[in-house]
């Protein structure tokens, strides 16, 4: 979802509330066409606060890839952590895909947000 967790509710993390960003669920994989006339992608990724009134937190991994290539891949990332900053060249890019995986507790709670994401050329 643009702007919302994936429940539908605004994006939170971190005990705050985030304006802009996109809420899935992992597994997930989202891809945007570039025209390479873009610099840089910045942003943080967390699991959404919603998760911490469940008796599950979640765990993902959060993955950038520009054209093919790994350009940004998150440690384990846990309902209840501090959003992690992100910042990733991008030039020249013709493809930008952000992916969620599971970590190894399945899919329960796997609430992910990318927040405040900014690509500026």
């Amino acid at each position: 979802r643009r702007d919302l967790a994936v429940t539908g509710t605004p994006l939170r993390a971190g005990g705050r509330t985030w304006r802009r960003g996109l809420g899935v669920h992992a597994p997930s994989r989202l891809a945007f066409a570039l025209d390479g006339a873009w610099s840089r992608l910045r942003g943080s990724v967390a699991i959404d606060d919603s998760v911490l009134r469940l008796a599950a937190r979640g765990s993902v991994v959060f993955r950038v890839l520009v054209d093919g290539e790994v350009r940004f891949e998150s440690d384990v990332v846990r309902g209840g952590d501090a959003p992690r900053a992100l910042e990733v060249d991008v030039r020249g890019a013709r493809e930008l895909v952000l992916e969620v995986d599971m970590d190894g507790d399945h899919f329960v709670a796997d609430r992910a947000d990318w927040l405040g994401l900014v690509l500026s050329r």
